[in-house]
């Protein structure tokens, strides 16, 4: 065979090689993540929306709205054909996979839109270690599937315009995307522009296109069929699909209100933040080259990132960050593009060395996130929820709280068949506590709650109501600066074991209206002088700033004495501070800032 013939066969295979593990560079990467993923997994039950999607999926139950359907099918599915873990765990590893697929996917739409093969990968391993993307991605949620639905929705345009996919396959991934998440919905007026600056397609196509995107809303047929048996589930269906549940967090006239001062607080905790400076900037750089090379799909992304950012800085609810998750996707295509058009401005030797710098953001974003996703994924709401029903409840009883510690205790009622017998609730509502100590049934709530009128005494890490009024039984005088006065108090019991919790009852009085606003803390001082115990938390009685003169505020406290504390007499006192200044606030006609109340006997 000819020398020259021989090298040409060699350099085409090595060739065809080197474009196979291009082509495989998505899947490894996928795999990758998938595997860090993993590794960092809420190893259990979760809390809140997590512990929900934990409980629904393995027992098709019903969801908040908008239920959810597709997640929870998939759910169901995924649960009951892998025979590993917990139903939990199953649930938070579903969440794995889907981030992965989505990921495993953005390189090849980063390179659709003109970004090179590299800068596709690095941007892509930068997004995947974006706080809000690894904590979705690894407890059970419907953000990693929101992000899968919305980068195939992406690829399919694209697809589309080469002329590599029909257009009814982009209506049957709109409708897939939108029925799952509602913000979704806030993508789909640019996707229909950049159908029209791209082509216009005959009247059939949009019909069909139209039915597919239709279609997908049969999956909404799950919430009148997994409702309960006490709702009605054609209108929990209305209820669901009107969004009545978000209003209250929507609010264009709160946004007026605050002003520039909330996109800027909502760019620079969920934008500037997890991408770096750097990130940002590139990401800017991508998206004004892309206007220059393609303004149909700049018009796509840049509408997009737009109007969910706007939608975002109009909704105030508490956990904001997984709400951008969709313009995310975004910024990660722009720091691709952005990456892209550095390099191809700079000589050789100068690309080499910015290449191993851009390296430096997923490095940097990897060891800066790894601290705080640990102690997020710690497990601490299982062993709380856990620790809360090996408590002696009694039989029947009444449970009411936050829906986010609530939720841990139905997934393992729902799931694990943990104390059936007893109810939950997600309010503590004073009229249905009533009714139910008329009924002789007990009542448990995961904090004390002062208001209600009643004793209440730890029981584990809940707190059983009592019929009996709450009362102290030592009379007190101690005045405080600021017009606050301890009335009387109750330490409750005298004798404890280290490990025990030590209850006060604490009774204000408001010799004038506070100027500002004060913890309370209370302190079980043994006898070598150390504190052993404590409680600091605001009066339950609401905000000190509030108190009217003459007012009268009921307080609990229950401090936990630590494990090592040592036998002998405590003495147990209190006191008040500013807080964040912690400015001590002075007992009157005194310098001290603490008074004793009482002793206990530690055995």
């Amino acid at each position: 065979m000819p020398t020259r013939l021989r090298r040409s066969r060699l350099y085409a295979a090595w060739s065809a090689r080197r474009s196979a593990v291009r082509t495989g560079w998505p899947f490894f990467l996928a795999v990758a993540l998938f595997g860090l993923y993993s590794a960092t997994l809420l190893p259990g039950v979760g809390a809140g929306d997590t512990a929900e999607f934990q409980r629904v999926g393995p027992t098709l139950g019903l969801a908040h709205s908008t239920g959810y359907p597709l997640y929870s099918l998939l759910g169901w599915l995924w649960s009951h054909i892998l025979p590993l873990g917990t139903p939990a765990w199953r649930m938070n590893l579903l969440s794995a996979l889907l981030a992965a697929l989505a990921l495993g996917l953005l390189p090849t739409l980063a390179q659709r839109l003109g970004a090179s093969a590299g800068a596709a990968l690095l941007a892509t391993v930068a997004f995947g270690l974006t706080l809000v993307l690894w904590q979705e991605a690894t407890h059970a949620e419907i953000y990693a599937l929101a992000v899968l639905l919305e980068v195939v929705w992406l690829s399919v345009l694209l697809a589309w315009r080469a002329e590599r996919a029909p257009l009814w396959l982009v209506g049957l991934s709109s409708g897939m995307m939108a029925t799952h998440h509602r913000t979704s919905v806030l993508l789909l007026p640019f996707g229909l522009a950049f159908v029209l600056l791209s082509r216009r397609p005959p009247l059939r196509a949009w019909l069909l296109a139209c039915a597919a995107g239709l279609l997908p809303l049969a999956l909404y047929a799950y919430v009148p069929w997994r409702a309960a048996p006490w709702q009605d589930g054609w209108a929990t269906l209305r209820d669901y699909l009107s969004g009545a549940a978000g209003k209250g967090w929507f609010s264009l006239a709160r946004l007026a209100q605050a002003g520039w001062r909330r996109p800027w607080d909502v760019f620079a905790a969920l934008v500037w933040r997890e991408w770096t400076p750097p990130g940002v900037l590139l990401a800017l750089v991508g998206a004004l080259w892309l206007w220059r090379r393609d303004r149909a799909a700049a018009l796509l992304l840049s509408g997009a990132f737009v109007l969910v950012f706007g939608f975002c800085c109009a909704y105030f609810v508490p956990d904001l960050a997984p709400f951008l998750l969709a313009g995310q996707v975004i910024v990660a295509l722009w720091l691709a593009l952005g990456m892209t058009a550095l390099l191809a401005q700079l000589r050789a030797r100068w690309r080499m060395i910015t290449q191993v710098a851009l390296l430096l953001l997923p490095l940097w974003l990897l060891v800066w996130h790894w601290g705080p996703l640990r102690t997020a994924n710690s497990g601490a709401a299982e062993q709380w929820a856990r620790q809360a029903l090996s408590a002696p409840l009694d039989a029947g009883a009444l449970v009411l709280g936050d829906g986010y510690h609530i939720e841990s205790l139905r997934y393992l009622q729902a799931v694990e068949g943990a104390r059936p017998d007893l109810e939950y609730g997600f309010n503590v509502d004073g009229a249905l506590i009533e009714a139910a100590l008329s009924q002789g049934r007990s009542v448990y709530v995961l904090e004390p709650h002062p208001e209600l009128g009643r004793q209440q005494q730890p029981v584990g890490v809940l707190w059983q109501v009592r019929a009996a009024p709450l009362m102290t039984d030592t009379p007190q005088q101690i005045d405080w600066a600021d017009g606050i006065r301890l009335a009387g108090s109750s330490i409750m019991p005298q004798r404890s074991a280290p490990g025990d919790r030590v209850l006060l009852v604490l009774e204000w009085h408001a010799l004038a209206q506070p100027q500002h606003d004060y913890v309370r803390f209370v302190h079980l001082v043994g006898p070598d002088g150390h504190v052993w115990g404590q409680a600091d938390a605001p009066p339950a009685g609401g905000s000190t700033a509030l108190w009217q003169p003459g007012q009268t505020v009921f307080d609990l406290a229950a401090p936990l004495l630590e494990a090592q504390a040592p036998p002998g007499q405590y003495t147990v006192v209190v006191g008040w501070y500013q807080y964040p200044p912690l400015q001590p606030l002075l007992v009157a006609r005194s310098a001290q800032d603490q008074a004793q109340i009482g002793t206990l006997t530690v055995r």
